[in-house]
């Protein structure tokens, strides 16, 4: 229901900015969110801690580009719907301990969001990708790495020359910033 929410919010003309902070303020608290922007971007986290491998792997954020497809390797394709487009956000998890990790990414249940120049929050796809920052399972030797993605599908119009992408995580019951 929330992307409806979404889709139904940008068909309505946006007068100026000091009114759209308005409506997205009387909108969180009629919709009964506990937890405003303001809390979110009180608590920090790295992506290590998310993951659970601080001081065992490194991940590293390698940027973002944007695509009205997705494929992974030669099987598996996704693509956007109409008047929408990826934000494909690229990371690389490695191993920087000298024993073999075991990453599981999909255990930590974390929901990511990205806020691209200021705008709403997106939340990721939730996609079946086998190498998604949020569902990934593998075993990672020392020294190895993986590179990973999240996806956000985000308006057309809001990929035109982005210059600001902030991502947030919700894990266990927390918002958190994430440090990029």
């Amino acid at each position: 229901a929330d992307p409806e929410q979404w889709l139904e919010a940008a068909e309505e003309p946006i007068a100026t900015e000091e009114s759209q902070e308005n409506v997205d303020s009387s909108l969180s608290n009629g919709a009964g969110t506990t937890s405003t922007q303001a809390e979110v971007s009180q608590k920090k986290i790295t992506l290590e801690d998310a993951l659970g491998v601080k001081d065992k792997a490194s991940v590293t954020y390698q940027g973002f580009k944007t695509s009205d497809t997705y494929q992974e390797g030669n099987y598996y394709s996704l693509n956007t719907v109409f008047g929408k487009t990826f934000l494909i956000m690229n990371f690389t998890i490695k191993n920087t301990s000298s024993k073999d990790l075991k990453i599981d990414a999909f255990s930590n249940n974390s929901l990511y969001a990205v806020s691209v120049d200021g705008k709403e929050q997106v939340q990721a796809e939730q996609t079946f990708l086998t190498y998604s920052l949020s569902t990934y399972q593998g075993k990672l030797k020392s020294g190895e790495s993986v590179d990973v993605v999240l996806l956000f599908e985000i308006p057309a119009e809001e990929s035109e020359g982005i210059k600001d992408v902030k991502m947030s995580l919700r894990q266990k019951g927390v918002n958190y910033l994430v440090e990029l």
